[in-house]
């Protein structure tokens, strides 16, 4: 059986994941920071000749990075017109068996 959201209910739940996607993400942020800060003091302390701690800083950066695109959707614009445009055709096609 299949259950029929009203419109509210659908905004409330489409809300509730963005924020539970927007809690992760500064959590995620938030460890990268202390980590950083941890990572260096402990380079400074142990060998302040090689300084190894910006390899994994640097690849754990560009992982926030790709996630920060897909947080916050740069890019998405092209997909929602995409839906968009389907949703029209279908429409259209709809209409014509009317």
């Amino acid at each position: 059986m299949k259950t029929q959201f009203n419109q509210e209910e659908k905004e409330y739940y489409i809300a509730f994941e963005r924020a539970k996607e927007l809690k992760k993400y500064y959590t995620h942020l938030g460890i990268y920071i202390v980590f950083s800060l941890f990572f260096f003091i402990l380079n400074y302390v142990t060998d302040k000749a090689d300084w190894w701690f910006y390899w994994p800083m640097l690849g754990w950066g560009l992982a926030i990075g790709f996630k920060t695109v897909k947080v916050f959707g740069y890019g998405k614009g092209w997909e929602e017109r995409k839906a968009q445009q389907i949703l029209e055709k279908y429409n259209q096609q709809t209409k014509k068996w009317d």
